[in-house]
């Protein structure tokens, strides 16, 4: 028996091409849904998934047959952000005040710009239903903090999950948690009370109301003085399911069964809500009225986390094109 007899078959690139799409494509509204919530724009996120299936299927060789294939790739999407889109010289910047240079959150912050041209239609189409105050307050959190408080809120990753996938001890998951949202608490409690709604306080002043003489003083006079804006994980994805104009016609009461539930039928992911054990829809209507006015302020600075999130056809097709171009340039080295 010869040598060349007991080499094993060598993979032709159409076989991998194949092999790493039936990985590749169930992981693309993963992939998706997580580039929508690093960029915040419909086509850089299309760019940054394309930009990670070149990556994928180039570095492919080393995946670990058997491991996650999906963690995977959502790693690569998460360093991809990280290392080239957050630091993206393709939007308007403005320069810092004190050191004359562009940080990652004065380019990232440039979505904000006046000028129509630079905002495609989708965007517009999203930004009628986040006003751009609140699209700013969010983009303050610090790409660490933000990439923590979408894993575990809007996602609902375990701390250990997010520790595991992100590379840091779970001390630090906590913590990026924690400031991500007195941070958030902190800008939409402003943002409220600049729009005249009454009752919203600010930090400090939370943080006296939930003093015990505060909580006893309460108790007796049986007004709940509890700020909506530190609701756990759960409660912000309900708010904001609720922000998004999912709804029903009456009240949101604050007891309401509400539950949030992510499903998926045909390859297409969507977002269940249940009020009360009553499925609703987008096209119920929602009252903010019903809501207080700590509430409204969070209702609104999230909205933007619950949009479709299932990917476009036009961009299935650019993958397409992408892993073409990347089996003809193995091809040539060939």
């Amino acid at each position: 028996m010869t040598d060349e007899q007991t080499e094993p078959e060598q993979e032709t690139v159409a076989q991998k091409r194949q092999r790493f799409e039936r990985l590749a494509m169930p992981a693309v509204n993963t992939l998706y849904r997580q580039a929508m919530r690093l960029t915040n724009n419909p086509e850089d996120a299309q760019d940054l998934v394309q930009d990670t299936f070149e990556r994928g299927f180039k570095a492919f060789d080393s995946f670990q047959p058997g491991s996650n294939f999906e963690a995977w790739m959502t790693t690569i999407e998460r360093n991809a952000y990280f290392n080239q889109y957050a630091k993206a010289k393709r939007r308007p910047k403005r320069a810092n005040d004190s050191t004359g240079e562009y940080d990652d959150w004065d380019i990232y912050s440039a979505s904000e710009h006046a000028s129509e041209g630079l905002k495609s239609a989708e965007q517009e189409y999203l930004d009628a239903f986040a006003p751009e105050e609140i699209m700013s307050a969010l983009a303050k959190l610090s790409p660490e903090r933000r990439q923590v408080f979408i894993d575990a809120t809007i996602d609902g990753k375990s701390y250990r999950q997010i520790s595991d996938e992100q590379g840091v001890k779970i001390g630090t998951v906590m913590s990026r948690l924690n400031r991500a949202r007195t941070q958030l608490r902190r800008e939409l409690a402003s943002y409220a009370r600049d729009r005249g709604y009454g009752g919203v306080r600010s930090a400090h002043e939370v943080e006296a109301g939930n003093s015990p003489s505060a909580k006893a003083k309460s108790a007796h006079t049986g007004h709940n003085v509890k700020n909506r804006l530190s609701s756990t994980p759960r409660e912000l994805v309900v708010q904001s399911a609720q922000g998004k104009g999912i709804g029903m016609n009456g009240t949101f009461g604050r007891y309401s069964r509400i539950s949030v539930t992510e499903r998926t039928a045909a390859g297409v992911s969507h977002t269940e809500v249940v009020v009360n054990d009553m499925p609703v829809h987008d096209e119920d209507c929602f009252d903010p009225s019903c809501c207080d006015a700590d509430e409204r302020a969070l209702i609104v600075g999230l909205r933007a986390y619950l949009r479709p999130d299932h990917a476009p056809e036009c961009l299935m097709k650019r993958l397409q094109e992408t892993l073409d171009q990347c089996c003809r340039d193995m091809s040539d080295e060939e």
